[in-house]
């Protein structure tokens, strides 16, 4: 169960959440967005999307695709690991909202 599920709308709270989780995984293994952890951003993905449905999230989002941005841009271009980082970017919060 995810904090969207329980307290919906704690956006301070899932955003700072999220960016903990990323900055933890980034700080614990170059390769830390790659294999099964893919699979579960993809989940956690479509849950946010879920999440925004109607827009109401979308101010949070924004600060949560910036704050995972800048964890993105600090693994090395070309590795598998980024361009996963990147894509749930993309999934969760796509650039035409």
């Amino acid at each position: 169960m995810a904090l969207m599920d329980v307290i919906p709308e704690d956006e301070v709270r899932i955003e700072s959440e999220t960016l903990r989780v990323f900055g933890e995984l980034r700080a614990n293994a170059a390769d830390a967005f790659y294999q099964r952890t893919r699979q579960r951003l993809e989940r956690l993905a479509a849950r946010f999307a879920e999440w925004n449905a109607g827009g109401q999230h979308a101010a949070a989002l924004l600060s949560i695709k910036a704050g995972v941005g800048a964890i993105c841009a600090s693994i090395e271009e070309g590795k598998a690991s980024r361009a996963t980082c990147e894509t749930f970017l993309e999934r969760a919060y796509p650039a035409n909202n």
